[in-house]
């Protein structure tokens, strides 16, 4: 299945004007659904190093969880004035900071966060209203803590760690763009030596049927028969859009998302990534090695989702198959067949084999409109993303 995906993926990347300088297939598809939550999922799963990928929860390495690991083990920025001045009040201030609604703009403008301490300060700490200038020389330029600080409100908010892209607003993507077709045959060698961003492609667990579970031996062989014999891709997809999703590190104008709180302090990720010693990392782990080394678990990051809606695609294997076979195929490919394994799924999502008149196998996938499928992202590695920002 190597060959085939290889081919399959520099298919989509010219059909659709993608770049295989960043661009990874995402294979066990399934409907984007109706909530903005699916799409961060995906968006917080740091993918592999291959030009393919079977998303599986279970197995997922989230950036969620490795960022708040190395923020915490971040030293601050070391200005104590702030809270010298606060005194006893000082813990009192962070501790409400976590569970408070915090104004757009307190991470970023000094005057917004002088303006809610001081109001702060005055209902609960009156004697302490005049700590606010050192409020703005010390805790405003310390965003390590100010890292720290907006993790533990949007966790303690109790509502999720949002990216900033809506399902709306991906619906409304897909309903301004355009349509694309193309086509492809398994024998065009020149579709196989592209260069990409990694030449790793995982097939271990894959074969025409089946992705990420334990192959049957009766998928295998018809696996086999197929796949020896010259395939012919023809896709169509009525609506195809890349949309762009980044960790929320500021309130939005989406309104959708108004209700989750900003998490992501680039700054703060920014100074990890650039010094690799003790004067910025605490001593134990993690430590800039398991995060951003070798074989660390921060390594790159998904930050767009490209998906298609109205799908319909021929696949044509040259192979020759008895009615009893193509009965036997039709049951198996109603959990779905590559490359996106879409299952069946009434009148909506359909997958169907026949024989053509020419004697070979014909199975195609039709999934209608206004059930759009993920069908892959765009990867880039740490140093890319820190200058997103």
């Amino acid at each position: 299945m190597d060959e085939l995906t290889l081919q399959w993926y520099n298919t989509l990347v010219a059909g659709l004007n993608l770049t295989s300088d960043d661009f990874q297939l995402y294979q066990g598809s399934t409907s984007i659904g109706t909530m903005s939550d699916w799409l961060w999922t995906i968006l917080d799963a740091i993918p592999p190093e291959s030009l393919n990928n079977y998303y599986d929860p279970s197995q997922s390495n989230l950036f969620t969880q490795g960022y708040q690991s190395v923020i915490a083990q971040l030293k601050s920025i070391t200005d104590t004035s702030f809270q010298y001045c606060m005194g006893d009040y000082y813990s009192i201030w962070n501790s409400y900071l976590k569970t408070a609604i915090i104004p757009n703009g307190f991470y970023t403008d000094k005057k917004i966060m002088t303006d809610f301490f001081e109001t702060w300060a005055t209902e609960n700490a009156p004697s302490q209203v005049k700590c606010a200038n050192t409020l703005v020389d010390s805790f405003f330029n310390d965003y390590v803590t100010i890292a720290n600080t907006m993790y533990a409100s949007a966790v303690n908010s109790k509502i999720g760690l949002a990216y900033n892209i809506s399902i709306e607003e991906v619906n409304q993507l897909l309903q301004q763009s355009k349509g694309a077709s193309f086509s492809s045959t398994s024998t065009d060698i020149s579709m196989r030596k592209k260069a990409a961003w990694t030449t790793k492609i995982d097939t271990q667990n894959i074969d025409f049927f089946s992705i990420g579970t334990s192959l049957k031996s009766r998928q295998s062989s018809l696996s086999q028969r197929l796949t020896s014999n010259t395939i012919h891709v023809e896709a169509t997809f009525d609506a195809i859009t890349t949309v762009e999703g980044l960790p929320l590190a500021e309130k939005t104008s989406l309104s959708s998302l108004q209700k989750f709180l900003p998490w992501y302090n680039n700054q703060a990720f920014a100074r990890a990534y650039d010094t690799k010693d003790n004067t910025v990392w605490k001593n134990g782990v993690p430590s800039w090695d398991t995060t951003f080394g070798a074989t660390g678990n921060i390594q790159r990051d998904t930050y767009a989702l490209v998906i298609a809606d109205g799908i319909n695609l021929k696949i044509t294997s040259e192979a020759n198959f008895s009615k009893i076979e193509t009965d036997i195929l039709n049951e198996v490919i109603t959990e779905g067949n590559w490359p996106f394994y879409i299952p069946n799924n009434g009148v909506i999502q359909k997958n169907l084999a026949a024989t053509n008149t020419s004697g070979n196998m014909e199975i195609t996938t039709v999934s209608k409109k206004g059930n759009p499928q993920l069908i892959g992202v765009l990867v880039s590695d740490i140093a890319k993303m820190l200058s997103r920002d």
